[in-house]
């Protein structure tokens, strides 16, 4: 096996959204006076055979076209998240272990009928009650910004659970030679902020944030763990410090100083910290929309970063059996 000198926290779920699907302007008809009195009473007479919700506007019509809006495609819910399935059986007989994560009960494995898909395995070590509260929580709280949870197996009397792979921690980043630029910057905080967002719009809060809890994946999407650990607290309570704003902030001062020399950041990157304290997350999303025009909101090429701080920090791995 091999040793990774990284030291991240056990992981959180998300799950991506569906794409919704765009309401389409029906095509305008021209009609005559004899059918369109006649289209009038079939749309009346439809009307009054059909219930109308009463969690609903009633349908009106549009001036110049007699026709009611189209009827919206039956579709799956895109906010239903479907439940994560348990396997009871050894997860090695369909992984192998390739390497395991420095003083962590998580390896890095692979699909044995498919060796270029890598997954983390995470051994829990809660009783199996407390093991089955902890996949409903994270069942609950899936989001694009916390890793994909994928299966939860079950076998001899212990719970292993399967995520997405993520590559490394924004910690890594930070104690490597890399620099940071405005866009890595946005790309980095954007996705964090949606995930605060999301959590408090559940009543929940992260347990702890920090540059190790902030994980990239290989193709630079920003992940956050530890969402399976966020706590139930009142909407009075929520603040920047209880919602963990005032902790990005020291991430983001953080990075800003991994800027190369000589770097401009504009005047909404340096005032971003201070933001983080006394903005809301609405507030703070709505600044970052509102600024795209500029390099501020746009992303970076995180990609890119995942790709030279894994050059940067090869040297730091131990065969094991080699020493």
């Amino acid at each position: 096996y091999i040793s990774l000198n990284w030291q991240p926290s056990p992981y959180g779920a998300f799950i991506m959204d569906s794409n919704q699907a765009h309401p389409v302007r029906p095509r305008t008809m021209w009609l005559g006076p004899k059918r369109k009195r006649d289209l009038d009473l079939e749309i009346e007479q439809a009307s009054r055979s059909r219930p109308c919700p009463s969690d609903s506007q009633p349908e009106t019509f549009t001036a110049g076209s007699p026709l009611a809006r189209p009827a919206p495609i039956q579709r799956k819910n895109p906010n239903v998240v479907p439940k994560i399935r348990q396997v009871d059986e050894d997860p090695w007989l369909t992984y192998e272990s390739t390497v395991q994560i420095f003083g962590r009960p998580i390896f890095l494995a692979r699909l044995r009928s498919n060796k270029a898909e890598l997954v983390h395995i995470q051994r829990l070590e809660q009783e199996p009650s407390s093991a089955e509260s902890l996949v409903e929580t994270m069942h609950q709280v899936a989001h694009r910004s916390f890793p994909n949870l994928l299966e939860h197996y079950r076998h001899g009397g212990q719970d292993f659970l399967v995520w997405e792979a993520v590559e490394l921690s924004v910690g890594q980043v930070l104690g490597s030679r890399c620099s940071i630029d405005e866009g890595a910057l946005a790309a980095i905080v954007w996705p964090v902020l949606k995930g605060i967002k999301h959590l408090r719009g559940q009543g929940r809060v992260l347990a702890t944030l920090s540059a190790d809890t902030i994980f990239l994946t290989e193709s630079g999407i920003v992940k956050i763990a530890g969402a399976e650990h966020s706590c139930q607290i009142d909407a009075t309570e929520m603040d920047a410090a209880t919602l963990k704003l005032m902790a990005l902030a020291d991430v983001v001062q953080s990075l800003m100083t991994r800027s190369s020399p000589g770097t401009k950041w504009s005047p909404e990157a340096q005032s971003l910290p201070e933001d983080l304290n006394r903005l809301s997350v609405d507030e703070l999303l709505r600044v970052s929309r509102a600024n795209s025009s500029s390099n501020w909101g746009l992303g970076g090429e995180l990609k890119m970063l995942v790709n030279v701080v894994n050059k940067d920090a090869c040297h730091e791995i131990d065969f094991l059996g080699c020493a």
